[in-house]
């Protein structure tokens, strides 16, 4: 998994220093999926804020959506509920994070057990029906939460 993590990496700088923006917004986000799982979590929220960034600013609405998507994966295995159904909600505004992110419906499953029917209808209701700036701006300011809650935690 390291060596995944490594090559995605080489990869990032390889678009960068070749200014290709589109691999270069794809490999962000799938160095942040490979950090979620596999590595650091600082560096996944890195990854996740510069991805969602890339692609609210390129008006890539399938990836951001499948970027909302994996980042709700990684907010439930760190605990970070809430801001997942929110984000799940936001996510669902584009059927592509369901068929990009596998684990999603699953993960949404998870979650409305966890939260209970009510609480997780309220909060997807939420993400639901913010557009995708407010989408955007709740995603950056829930990952500066979790950089938060993590920096507390080391």
């Amino acid at each position: 998994q390291v060596v995944k993590i490594m090559v995605m990496r080489r990869a990032l700088t390889a678009a960068r220093e070749s200014g290709n923006r589109s691999i270069e917004a794809l490999s962000t986000r799938e160095l942040a999926g490979l950090e979620a799982r596999y590595g650091e979590p600082h560096a996944a929220l890195d990854s996740f804020d510069q991805a969602v960034d890339s692609f609210h600013q390129s008006d890539n609405r399938l990836n951001l959506a499948a970027t909302f998507g994996e980042l709700v994966v990684f907010f439930e295995r760190i605990g970070r509920i809430h801001a997942a159904a929110t984000l799940y909600g936001a996510s669902t505004r584009d059927v592509f994070a369901v068929m990009f992110v596998t684990q999603l419906a699953a993960v949404a499953d998870h979650l409305r057990g966890m939260l209970g029917a009510a609480v997780f209808d309220e909060r997807f209701t939420a993400g639901k029906a913010m557009d995708r700036s407010q989408a955007v701006r709740y995603a950056h300011a829930e990952i500066q939460r979790a950089r938060d809650e993590l920096g507390a935690v080391s």
